[in-house]
């Protein structure tokens, strides 16, 4: 249930700069407008849920995929 919960806050705190999926145990987060996109929030809510994060261009754009931690 907490993951259902982190990607309603993920998507309210992304809103039109982006979107995001559930993949796997994680969230892969497309950047949509590089320039206003809440990067210190959406990183600061993500590593504080516990989950790994990653950043990785794909065609052209920047793309946050995340794991939840195994502990």
């Amino acid at each position: 249930m907490e993951g259902l919960d982190l990607e309603n806050r993920l998507c309210k705190q992304v809103g039109s700069m982006g979107t995001v999926e559930g993949v796997y145990s994680g969230f892969e987060i497309a950047v949509k407008n590089e320039g206003a996109f809440p990067w210190a929030s959406v990183l600061h809510m993500l590593l504080q849920c516990d989950h790994e994060v990653w950043v990785k261009e794909q065609k052209g754009k920047l793309v946050i995929v995340t794991q939840a931690s195994i502990a």
